[in-house]
């Protein structure tokens, strides 16, 4: 049997449900139409943070180029 470390054990797994793909593809058009390139998982990731009401927090700089209603928090800010 394979060890879960104990940090995840407190991780709740979210569904891949509707309104995540939902989320996705209008993420996606957004950034299209803005310009702004993702990786997929990126994406993906950023549209199932937005369809939940979640803040993503990350490092990645590209995902603050998303445009209107992603809300975003720099783990490695200082401050």
């Amino acid at each position: 049997m394979t060890r879960v470390p104990a940090s995840l054990i407190r991780v709740t797994v979210l569904p891949q449900d509707q309104p995540v793909a939902a989320a996705y593809g209008d993420l996606h058009a957004r950034c299209e139409a803005a310009g702004v390139t993702l990786a997929p998982l990126d994406l993906m990731i950023a549209a199932h943070a937005q369809a939940v009401g979640a803040v993503l927090v990350t490092r990645d700089r590209a995902l603050g180029l998303v445009p209107a209603g992603l809300a975003l928090e720099d783990w490695a800010a200082t401050g």
